[in-house]
């Protein structure tokens, strides 16, 4: 796995923090099991539950127009169809965690 590199850091209210870069990869969505969705699924329901009343109504709703729910962790190349017609963007996957 190829460690993320530091390429520049950016200034915030909070100090300088590193900016990373990594490699991009294909989402695995196949490779994903039912424990996988399991935990999506619990994630899912806790935070559209704590977003009530603290995000707002057309968050909540372009989540629910893309198809994003509890069901299952959302195929990036399905979004990505609604996503960019909408918005002009795209999610990509990136190799490792990034800080």
């Amino acid at each position: 796995m190829t460690q993320p590199q530091r390429v520049e850091h950016q200034s915030t209210d909070k100090g300088s923090v590193p900016i990373y870069t990594t490699a991009v990869v294909e989402q695995p969505w196949d490779n994903y099991s039912a424990t996988d969705h399991e935990v999506w699924r619990t994630l899912f329901r806790r935070q559209r539950e704590m977003l009530q009343g603290r995000a707002c109504r057309e968050f909540l709703d372009s989540q629910d127009e893309m198809g994003m729910s509890e069901a299952q962790i959302p195929k990036f190349s399905e979004l990505n169809a609604l996503l960019e017609a909408k918005t002009g963007w795209t999610l990509i996957g990136v190799q490792g965690l990034l800080p």
